[in-house]
């Protein structure tokens, strides 16, 4: 079972992973100069209909470190994130 948001804050998301699929070929994973970060959605519903998240590091032997949180509203505008994400698919 999913979760529902509004098609603005989708469409970010949609850009995110487009950018994404380029930089790595995978949906959620990213290079920020030769550092490694994926993220991954909350599955709880925003009252907004927008979308939360936490964006995570990856460090040796298959292990991360959590960098921040980020909150897309339902109108699309990225309200918190770390730097490394306000620039993804710009």
């Amino acid at each position: 079972m999913g979760f529902s948001c509004t098609v603005a804050a989708s469409n970010v998301t949609k850009v995110w992973e487009v950018a994404c699929r380029a930089s790595t070929g995978q949906s959620n994973t990213f290079v920020v100069k030769r550092v490694k970060y994926f993220h991954e959605e909350s599955r709880i519903e925003e009252d907004d209909g927008g979308i939360k998240g936490t964006v995570y590091m990856c460090l040796t032997n298959n292990r991360c470190r959590k960098v921040g949180d980020y909150h897309i509203d339902g109108k699309g505008k990225l309200i918190t994130a770390p730097d490394i994400m306000k620039n993804i698919g710009a």
